[in-house]
């Protein structure tokens, strides 16, 4: 897939053309990344994601254009894991201290 570097083209104006066509075009771009917005739903108010309950994953990995890879799945859930597991240690340091 393209790399767009909006930053790299001078003139605003190009440069928004080239946002929007992005924009039209990423339904039509393969999924190549999952983000964390592909399976959080949100974040309360220490900005901790509140995280999808996937009831079938395979209608969820088709849900994408390309249907998602296992290890796609996989790579967002792992980042999830380390992000929650950064809130988990703050917190225990935090307790800690008090």
């Amino acid at each position: 897939a393209k790399s767009h570097r909006w930053k790299d083209i001078p003139d605003v104006k190009q440069r928004k053309m080239a946002e929007e066509t992005a924009k039209k075009d990423a339904s039509t771009t393969p999924v190549e990344d999952m983000s964390l917005l592909s399976i959080t739903d949100g974040e309360n108010a220490r900005g901790i994601p509140f995280v999808k309950f996937i009831d079938d994953v395979d209608s969820f990995a088709n849900s994408f254009t390309p249907p998602a890879s296992a290890e796609l799945m996989i790579g967002a859930y792992s980042e999830l894991h380390s992000k929650f597991k950064t809130f988990e240690t703050t917190l225990t340091q935090k307790k800690t201290q008090l």
